[in-house]
């Protein structure tokens, strides 16, 4: 939906946000706080900004992807049991 993701700069939180995320430090809450002010704050082009980056990170994602690579995996173990 384009909002704006502020998550933990915990594994494998970077890996999965990308660039679609404003990270803090775990367990601080001040730096936390900030960058929350911050996003609040942004102007209507940087937000415009912010929620293209994010629909573009979710792109990468999506159900049939997963499933397809899924069927991938259970095919690969299927034939090493056999």
């Amino acid at each position: 939906h384009g909002c704006v993701c502020v998550v933990a700069e915990n594994p494998p939180l970077p890996e999965i946000f990308a660039d679609a995320a404003r990270y803090y430090p775990p367990r601080n809450g001040k730096i936390l706080a900030r960058i929350i002010a911050e996003e609040f704050a942004l102007a209507e082009d940087q937000r415009l900004l912010v929620q293209a980056r994010a629909r573009k990170r979710a792109r990468v994602f999506s159900w049939d992807q997963n499933v397809e690579k899924l069927i991938e995996v259970f095919k690969e173990v299927i034939s090493i049991r056999s």
